[in-house]
């Protein structure tokens, strides 16, 4: 699985939490079990690298216009993940209805998706590498 750098350090502050907890009740092993698998995946990442293009990657941080019709209508800024691993409102998994309509599309693009019984479009508005800076923030907001 490739991992975001994000969710590396969100992984790793996931850790942090699961241990404050366990100060608390050192006999939880559903906690207990969490850390161990998060360590496993830290172990050997395989760490996606997006490359400076117009195309949405895993890694790179999307804007689109969403259309759900009748006038309603969004705009998302996320990171692409292959798998949301931890809770964070600033990740959007490629197993996700946006993630796999967006995936490998380019800046511009129009796409679409069944949500129920509507058809939402949408358009690729931006797609780049986060900066540092935006990382930070991302994590610090989960």
């Amino acid at each position: 699985m490739e991992l975001a750098e994000i969710q590396i350090e969100l992984l790793k502050e996931e850790i942090k939490k699961l241990h404050r907890k366990l100060e608390t009740d050192a006999n939880d092993q559903k906690t207990k079990q969490s850390i161990r698998e998060i360590r496993s995946i830290l172990q050997t990442p395989e760490v996606a690298t997006p490359t400076e293009n117009d195309q949405v990657e895993i890694g790179k941080e999307f804007t689109v216009r969403l259309d759900y019709g009748d006038d309603d209508t969004d705009t998302l800024t996320s990171i692409l993940v292959e798998k949301k691993l931890v809770a964070n409102p600033h990740l959007t998994s490629t197993e996700s209805l946006v993630g796999r309509a967006i995936l490998g599309r380019s800046i511009g693009e129009s796409f679409s998706y069944k949500l129920d019984n509507i058809t939402v479009n949408g358009r690729i508005l931006d797609a780049r590498i986060p900066s540092m800076e935006r990382a930070r923030t991302i994590v610090k907001a989960k």
